[in-house]
């Protein structure tokens, strides 16, 4: 048989090689758009209370805190507050708006009402006592229907300074009031447990109760043609309005905590878990049990939900918050998660399919530097644990086949050539307590707690590196970055350095930010950094280094605990709140793109080879990366060359291959 030549075995090569390809690439992950599900918008600080409550007129919003509060909703990613009505007695149960008026229950002491013909300023009337007290307020046009220990009383506010006694409708105490659409729906005291109470009110004097449902019913909103019903440990039901005098049950669920209130829109309700502090969404289409959606973490206490101009506002103890719940079934999903970790998984790396965390045993138990194989992101697996008897690994970076692990005493390097047998191969000594590493070049910067800035040189020996600079600073380096040559430094307590290291003998700080609001995290891309401010992110403009500036700060929720800017995207680790991503394409005007709550304290993020990993508590969650990673770069960012990410791999019988441009031009790949 003759044999083939080099043109014949062309093709059989590279058919081969693509098998090759095929079977060592990672699984292909699509980017996924963060906009769509529960999006929290934005957080205002106000008085503390046990009962809040929140009512409209307009892009004004009346929030019973510790007294009422005037706040401007008009924007809801930036809420204004304007005042507090001083006058007012303190912690007020309950709020409603109509017309030109504002009207609160104060428990033992009545109702309190107000003029609001200027609705930023509501003038006080009058504080009208009740002799069964107030618990909750419903204004329909000049009536007011006022819940009570003792039935259903009924005011006529038509001349405000001179409230009327319409009518006492039914016993008991009542709880929570709406109204819609010439009936009220009340949460009511009746034999054996609480109902759902409705009442006809086309005559205010003579209501009429028309149905009733439930024994277990604490609170009742109606929108559109249905009603929530939250039930307290009970869960929460859902009922059709088509008989608005004799709601039908739609269906009802089990909650996953106390449901405080529920409400809702269209196909989904959102039930409100105020121990918890959480929101869920449930998609009712079908017959329960229904699916979950999504769901969102709040401030500490919620008890109101309040849907108003397309968002929904809630009030907690201390915060009122608004989200966008427009599309609760859009935005990113979750691929899958590692759990098993010994204590709080902090640090993350990742490469060719291996992501590499540590684990610090709580800093009591034993601690592991962690391999995980993810070249299936929806199923991680453990292939192999380094332990670790002194020190605590907090931190690792990933540079060709080495670890480099700040583990507060100074780096470890481990050889991870073979994952699954990874070992030890040097340490590099820091005076203070290493707390992040990083390499670029052949170069290893730590920030080093009290040690400020210690860098070490992997040129000869990358496995043993060679202490060739320190910098003190005045304050615990807590994180850094590098960027043009430069190395950006993060303290605790609220300043940022910028270090020339060339040469590293002689490094020296060439600008400085101070008074930032302390914080843990500092990105940078091009010339822009991102520094974590706890409750905000201050967007740091580098184009001089010598005179660092802020040019913009965007309040998040929950407190940041790590950034990781890539592309048009700045993903954010937030203690509370899981993962949120910025839009960056234009730095000086951040917004947020959406979020994924994981249910757990999120820690350190990273975005490498297509995903984000965030580690929270026990476990380290995947996720997609948000497409802004691969469509965008940041406004200020220097030219440098493009590499398209293909989404997925080329391997596969189809591509995409995102890419933006400033204006229409011809584009060559």
């Amino acid at each position: 048989m003759p044999r083939p030549t080099a043109r014949q075995l062309a093709p059989v090569l590279l058919i081969a090689l693509l098998l090759v390809s095929l079977a060592t690439a990672s699984r292909a992950v699509d980017c996924q758009s963060y906009g769509g599900g529960m999006r929290w918008l934005g957080g205002l600080s106000l008085p503390n209370s046990s009962d809040p409550d929140i009512t409209f007129k307009g892009s004004i919003a009346y929030v019973a805190m510790g007294k009422i509060e005037v706040v401007n909703v008009g924007t809801p990613s930036q809420m204004l507050h304007i005042r507090e009505l001083s006058q007012g007695y303190y912690n007020p149960r309950r709020v409603d708006a109509a017309g030109d008026l504002l009207v609160a229950a104060l428990w033992t002491y009545g109702i309190e009402i107000y003029s609001t013909v200027q609705p930023t300023n509501p003038q006080f009337v009058l504080r009208y006592a009740l002799p069964a007290g107030a618990i909750d307020v419903c204004l329909v046009g000049t009536i007011c229907y006022v819940a009570t220990v003792e039935g259903l009383h009924v005011l006529d506010l038509a001349v405000p300074a001179n409230p009327v006694d319409v009518a006492v409708v039914g016993s008991g105490q009542y709880r929570r009031l709406a109204a819609r659409n010439g009936y009220l729906y009340a949460a009511g005291d009746v034999p054996g447990g609480a109902a759902l109470l409705v009442y006809d009110i086309a005559d205010p004097a003579n209501s009429v109760e028309t149905s009733r449902w439930g024994l277990d019913v604490i609170d009742a909103v109606p929108q559109d043609e249905r009603l929530y019903l939250a039930r307290g440990v009970n869960g929460f039901a859902v009922m059709s309005l088509a008989n608005p005098a004799s709601p039908t049950l739609v269906g009802q669920m089990a909650g996953a905590s106390f449901t405080m209130t529920a409400n809702g829109f269209g196909s989904y309700v959102f039930p409100v878990y105020s121990s918890f502090a959480t929101i869920e969404c449930y998609h009712t289409a079908n017959a329960p049990p229904w699916d979950l959606v999504d769901a969102v973490s709040t401030a500490f206490g919620p008890e109101t939900l309040a849907f108003h101009n397309g968002y929904a506002f809630v009030p907690s103890s201390d915060t009122l918050e608004s989200f966008d719940f427009g599309t609760p079934d859009g935005g990113a999903t979750l691929l899958g998660y590692f759990e098993g970790g010994n204590g709080y998984i902090r640090g993350v790396a990742a490469k060719d399919g291996y992501a590499y965390v540590t684990d610090d045993g709580d800093f009591i138990g034993q601690k592991y530097v962690r391999v995980l194989d993810v070249s299936d992101p929806a199923a991680p697996t453990l292939v192999h644990s380094l332990p670790y008897l002194t020190g605590a690994p907090v931190d690792v970076v990933v540079a060709d086949s080495l670890l480099y692990v700040a583990d507060l005493l100074g780096v470890d390097v481990v050889n991870v050539g073979n994952p699954a047998r990874a070992f030890r191969t040097g340490h590099f000594d820091t005076p203070g307590s290493a707390e992040r590493a990083l390499v670029q070049g052949d170069r290893l910067y730590v920030a080093d707690g009290a040690g400020g800035l210690s860098i070490a040189s992997l040129a000869s020996d990358p496995t043993h590196p060679v202490a060739v600079g320190q910098l003190t600073l005045p304050n615990d380096s807590v994180d850094l970055d590098v960027v043009d040559g430069h190395v950006l430094v993060l303290s605790g307590s609220g300043q940022l350095s910028v270090v020339d290291v060339d040469p590293p003998e002689s490094a020296h700080v060439i600008g400085q930010l101070t008074n930032l609001p302390p914080g843990s995290a500092v990105t940078v891309q091009g010339s822009v950094a991102y520094v974590d401010g706890q409750t905000e992110i201050k967007v740091i403009n580098l184009s001089d280094p010598a005179a660092p500036f802020v040019m913009a700060t965007k309040p998040v929720a929950g407190f940041v605990r790590d950034l990781h800017v890539l592309g048009g995207a700045l993903y954010v680790a937030s203690h509370d709140f899981g993962l949120q991503v910025m839009d960056v394409t234009d730095p000086v005007h951040p917004r947020l793109a959406g979020s994924l709550d994981m249910q757990s304290l999120s820690g350190r993020v990273l975005a490498a080879d297509g995903v984000v990993y965030l580690s929270s508590d026990y476990r380290l969650n995947i996720a997609p990366q948000d497409c802004l990673s691969l469509t965008a770069a940041p406004a200020g960012a220097p030219p440098a060359p493009l590499r398209l990410a293909a989404q997925p791999n080329p391997f596969n019988p189809s591509t995409r291959i995102h890419f933006s441009l400033d204006a229409p031009a011809p584009v060559t790949l």
